[in-house]
């Protein structure tokens, strides 16, 4: 990173032509990997896509808006991915081309607009090397690679919330309202395609109030526009809701749709704890100790836990070199100081945020996936400081730095004739003959 609390450097065509070599990477090699990953998945339509956003979609198309078969309105999940659907069955429909290829190709896309967005707020932290770390590390993430091969709503999903954390951070090096009210809108969009996003919309509420300096009035602006911008969003779905129910809700069924996992694992028959609520604050009142075991488990099972069970030990694996990336560029990254370091922080709490999200509720590996691409500019910071220790040893080493072990010369001994005793050869140069 560079000097703590100085704006990043760098000329704007460098860090265009970066982002162009960066996109001009990822976007072949997520092509490449979604085919290599068509035989892990059974097929490209979710359990949820099959059950909800399919349905509804196709309910959109008939001109009957987000419903289900009975008739009822959609309230499991908000409407979004149900309406973002609709648009892809249309233009299949209108041009022929197979549902499967657009949802794959959109995929690709919304992906390539989060890596966008992880390099430029990497690159005004700290610079173009560390945008360029940070894109290829959300690009090349290898669970992305394998939901891009899935219609999953944390596709599209991810890319709103990744731009809204760049609009806040930009937001506070410009020191402009706007710039907090777009990220509130951003996160509003992101909300209508899954509820967490209120979760991470609060983290980051309280980030900027707590950690945002100036006056009262100034810190209470910054919030106030963000969840402004977000209620303009979300309430129109929820009047919506209103008229056709009567219900009041904020997202759909956020209740349901969150605390499922929840209940699944609390009526599991391996449950330690021995806990049969949905209330965490309940069961640590009930058993402190064995629900606290318990959401240990959930949060260390949250890395690598699947929906199947299948490839859990490969997915283990594969995060354990980036949970070790994050913290190193989380401790390296925090004893900055200024935006750079506020914008650490600010990824380091949207990741936090996530991974207590999934540790309470469904503690799935594909949904710690959010909180790591967020961070990818912090696990940049590590690996540029795990490349550069390596470099300066390896340097050390070339330079004569490191003391080399050395072995003793040996006098080379004349080949003989069979039969004859071998003869030693004359002392090498330097040496004398009594040696």
């Amino acid at each position: 990173m560079g000097r703590a609390g100085e704006p990043a450097q760098g000329d704007r065509r460098k860090a265009a032509r970066s982002a162009a070599i960066v996109l001009a990477v990822i976007v072949p090699l997520q092509i490449a990997g979604v085919l290599l990953v068509r035989r892990m998945t059974y097929t490209v339509y979710s359990v949820d896509f099959t059950r909800y956003y399919g349905p509804t979609a196709e309910s959109i198309l008939a001109g009957n808006g987000p419903r289900m078969p009975d008739g009822s309105v959609l309230l499991h999940y908000p409407p979004a991915y149900s309406y973002y659907t609709a648009g892809l069955m249309a233009v299949s429909r209108a041009t022929g081309i197979p549902l499967t290829a657009l949802i794959v190709g959109a995929n690709i896309a919304w992906n390539a607009l989060t890596v966008l967005a992880v390099f430029l707020l990497a690159y005004r932290m700290a610079g173009a090397r560390l945008a360029t770390a940070a894109g290829l590390i959300a690009g090349l993430y290898p669970p992305v690679l394998y939901l891009s091969k899935i219609a999953f709503v944390q596709v599209p999903y991810l890319a709103f919330l990744a731009w809204g954390l760049y609009a806040a951070y930009a937001g506070h090096r410009s020191r402009r309202l706007g710039c907090f009210a777009l990220a509130g809108g951003l996160f509003g969009v992101a909300g209508l395609f899954r509820p967490a996003a209120m979760a991470l919309l609060a983290i980051l509420l309280l980030y900027v109030l707590i950690f945002y300096k100036g006056r009262l009035i100034v810190r209470l602006a910054r919030p106030a526009a963000m969840l402004g911008a977000f209620a303009l969003v979300v309430a129109p779905w929820s009047m919506y809701v209103y008229a056709q129910e009567g219900k009041v809700t904020v997202l759909g069924d956020v209740t349901q749709s969150h605390l499922e996992g929840t209940a699944q694992a609390a009526c599991a028959s391996d449950d330690p704890a021995g806990i049969r609520g949905l209330n965490h604050f309940a069961a640590l009142a009930r058993s402190p100790i064995g629900h606290s075991r318990e959401l240990l488990r959930r949060a260390a099972k949250s890395w690598y836990h699947t929906d199947s069970g299948r490839y859990e030990r490969a997915s283990l694996a594969i995060n354990v070199p980036f949970a070790l990336l994050l913290v190193l560029g989380a401790v390296v990254a925090l004893r900055g100081r200024g935006a750079a370091r506020w914008g650490a922080g600010l990824g380091l709490a949207t990741f936090v945020a996530a991974w207590g999200l999934s540790t309470l509720t469904m503690y799935l590996a594909r949904y710690v996936t959010t909180g790591v691409i967020l961070a990818s500019p912090l696990m940049a910071v590590g690996l540029l400081r795990v490349t550069r220790t390596f470099g300066v040893v390896a340097h050390a080493w070339k330079a004569g730095y490191i003391p080399r072990p050395s072995l003793p010369r040996r006098k080379p001994v004349l080949p003989t004739p069979e039969g004859e005793a071998p003869s030693v050869a004359l002392p090498l140069r330097g040496e004398s003959r009594a040696a």
